[in-house]
């Protein structure tokens, strides 16, 4: 009678372990391929809705926030919307 239970302790913390690390790996998974690629973080372009790498953007300070674009042309579309 012992050994049956036993085999079920060990059965049950085998399961328990198991999907324990496997969703770990999930979330990791999810998070690092949401807004990274090649390790570079990815942003979002406010005017065409594009991702592209923070580091190959054009910026913009306004009012003490600095806007991100993947291109001149968006850059200027923001420049001309935004003009006081």
């Amino acid at each position: 009678m012992r050994l049956i239970a036993y085999i079920i302790l060990i059965f049950l913390l085998y399961k328990i372990i198991k999907h324990y690390l496997s969703s770990e790996k999930r979330i990791k998974n999810t998070y690092s391929n949401d807004t990274q690629i090649g390790g570079e973080e990815m942003i979002l372009d406010e005017i065409c809705q594009t991702y592209f790498p923070k580091g190959s953007a054009l910026r913009v300070k306004n009012r003490g926030i600095v806007h991100y674009f993947c291109s001149e042309g968006c850059r200027e579309k923001y420049l001309t919307s935004h003009r006081s």
